[in-house]
Protein backbone atom coordinates (compact mmCIF):
# COMPACT_ATOMS: atom_id res chain seq x y z
CA UNK A 1 0.00 0.00 0.00
CA UNK A 2 0.68 3.47 -0.67
CA UNK A 3 1.18 6.00 1.95
CA UNK A 4 -0.77 9.07 1.65
CA UNK A 5 0.51 12.52 1.14
CA UNK A 6 -1.63 15.36 2.35
CA UNK A 7 -0.55 19.04 2.50
CA UNK A 8 0.03 20.62 6.07
CA UNK A 9 -2.84 21.86 8.18
CA UNK A 10 -4.62 19.04 6.89
CA UNK A 11 -7.62 17.40 8.97
CA UNK A 12 -7.28 13.72 8.65
CA UNK A 13 -9.76 11.11 9.61
CA UNK A 14 -7.81 7.88 10.66
CA UNK A 15 -9.97 4.99 11.28
CA UNK A 16 -9.75 1.39 13.24
CA UNK A 17 -11.46 -1.73 12.68
CA UNK A 18 -11.72 -4.64 15.06
CA UNK A 19 -12.62 -7.68 14.55
CA UNK A 20 -12.59 -11.57 15.93
CA UNK A 21 -13.02 -14.29 13.73
CA UNK A 22 -13.86 -11.71 10.64
CA UNK A 23 -16.81 -10.37 13.46
CA UNK A 24 -16.66 -7.14 14.12
CA UNK A 25 -16.44 -6.36 18.00
CA UNK A 26 -15.80 -3.68 20.49
CA UNK A 27 -12.66 -4.60 22.17
CA UNK A 28 -12.81 -3.39 25.90
CA UNK A 29 -9.42 -0.89 25.67
CA UNK A 30 -9.16 0.81 22.65
CA UNK A 31 -6.09 3.21 21.93
CA UNK A 32 -4.98 5.23 19.63
CA UNK A 33 -1.34 6.49 19.13
CA UNK A 34 -0.32 9.09 17.13
CA UNK A 35 4.05 10.00 16.58
CA UNK A 36 4.19 13.13 14.84
CA UNK A 37 7.27 14.41 12.84
CA UNK A 38 8.16 16.33 16.04
CA UNK A 39 8.35 12.66 17.52
CA UNK A 40 5.94 14.32 19.82
CA UNK A 41 4.23 10.58 20.84
CA UNK A 42 0.20 11.22 21.88
CA UNK A 43 -1.97 8.88 23.31
CA UNK A 44 -5.46 8.28 23.09
CA UNK A 45 -7.81 6.73 24.43
CA UNK A 46 -11.48 5.91 23.57
CA UNK A 47 -14.39 6.53 26.57
CA UNK A 48 -12.03 9.15 28.09
CA UNK A 49 -10.24 10.91 25.28
CA UNK A 50 -12.95 13.16 23.34
CA UNK A 51 -11.19 12.71 19.95
CA UNK A 52 -11.74 8.95 19.49
CA UNK A 53 -15.15 8.05 18.37
CA UNK A 54 -17.45 5.12 17.89
CA UNK A 55 -19.21 5.12 14.82
CA UNK A 56 -20.31 1.61 15.03
CA UNK A 57 -19.65 -1.91 16.68
CA UNK A 58 -16.08 -2.49 15.91
CA UNK A 59 -15.35 0.76 13.61
CA UNK A 60 -13.85 4.14 15.16
CA UNK A 61 -11.94 7.18 14.31
CA UNK A 62 -9.92 9.89 15.15
CA UNK A 63 -9.33 13.31 13.35
CA UNK A 64 -6.04 14.85 13.41
CA UNK A 65 -4.88 18.03 12.16
CA UNK A 66 -1.68 17.68 10.43
CA UNK A 67 0.48 20.27 11.28
CA UNK A 68 3.72 19.14 10.86
CA UNK A 69 5.87 18.10 7.63
CA UNK A 70 7.14 15.24 7.79
CA UNK A 71 5.89 11.40 8.03
CA UNK A 72 2.85 11.12 10.80
CA UNK A 73 2.33 7.47 12.16
CA UNK A 74 -0.70 6.00 13.52
CA UNK A 75 -1.38 2.64 15.97
CA UNK A 76 -4.41 1.33 17.18
CA UNK A 77 -4.17 -1.28 19.53
CA UNK A 78 -7.27 -2.75 21.48
CA UNK A 79 -7.26 -5.46 24.59
CA UNK A 80 -10.81 -6.83 25.05
CA UNK A 81 -12.61 -10.53 23.90
CA UNK A 82 -11.55 -13.03 26.30
CA UNK A 83 -8.31 -10.84 26.69
CA UNK A 84 -7.63 -11.08 22.36
CA UNK A 85 -5.07 -8.20 21.86
CA UNK A 86 -5.27 -6.28 18.19
CA UNK A 87 -2.73 -3.79 16.49
CA UNK A 88 -3.07 -1.89 13.53
CA UNK A 89 -0.25 0.91 12.30
CA UNK A 90 -0.35 3.51 9.10
CA UNK A 91 1.97 6.71 8.11
CA UNK A 92 0.63 9.38 6.04
CA UNK A 93 3.53 11.69 4.88
CA UNK A 94 2.89 15.67 5.07
CA UNK A 95 4.32 18.07 2.85
CA UNK A 96 4.81 21.91 2.79
CA UNK A 97 2.09 23.70 0.79
CA UNK A 98 2.92 26.19 -1.26
CA UNK A 99 0.34 28.61 -0.08
CA UNK A 100 1.93 29.10 3.53
CA UNK A 101 4.04 32.10 4.31
CA UNK A 102 2.85 34.15 1.28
Amino acid sequence: MAIQIFEIETLVRFAGNFQLSAVDIDPTTITVKILEPTLTNTSYVYGIAAEVIKDSVGDYHIDINLDHEGIWYYRWEAVGAAEVQISKEGAVKVKSSSFLNQ
